[in-house]
């Protein structure tokens, strides 16, 4: 026979367990998106600085930063509402 104790701890067990796979999810994008931080900003500070000539220019280089920021999606403030906000699990 199932009680209502087991059902309940049994449903707070679930739910725990999606809050901690959720947390770890949210985790591993946050890593992910600060490590993309670094790298633009790595990056900027490249372009910067053969701006200032302060080092020589690498022309592949630039093309592969060219080619970052093309495939770097610029977000609509609406476009990033519709798709944060509707996502389905």
């Amino acid at each position: 026979m199932i009680t209502n104790t087991n059902y309940y701890e049994d449903a707070i067990i679930q739910i725990l367990c999606v809050s901690i796979t959720v947390a770890e999810h949210l985790q591993a994008q946050h890593s992910a998106i600060k490590m993309l931080l670094s790298r633009v900003k790595l990056i900027l500070d490249y372009v910067k600085a053969v701006e200032k000539g302060e080092v020589p220019v690498c022309h592949d280089a630039l093309r592969l930063a060219y080619s970052l920021c093309r495939r770097l999606p610029v977000m609509k403030p609406e476009r990033f509402n519709t798709e944060f906000y509707e996502v389905s699990f």
